[in-house]
């Protein structure tokens, strides 16, 4: 199988084929890491409420 000729490919895919890949993997997964975070936070958050509500009521 053949390779392209550099010229036809954009600078986006040089970068994937030529980068060092885990500074690549790292920056492709960076997305879902902080989607990752972000909900447990909000289910860290989500769960304190709820014992809190449960804690007032039985009082």
């Amino acid at each position: 199988m053949s390779r392209p000729c550099p010229s036809v490919l954009s600078a986006r895919t040089q970068r994937i084929l030529e980068a060092p890949v885990l500074p690549l993997l790292l920056s492709l997964a960076l997305p879902n890491i902080g989607e990752a975070a972000v909900r447990i936070i909000f289910l860290t958050a989500d769960a304190l409420f709820v014992a809190m509500v449960l804690n007032r009521s039985k009082d």
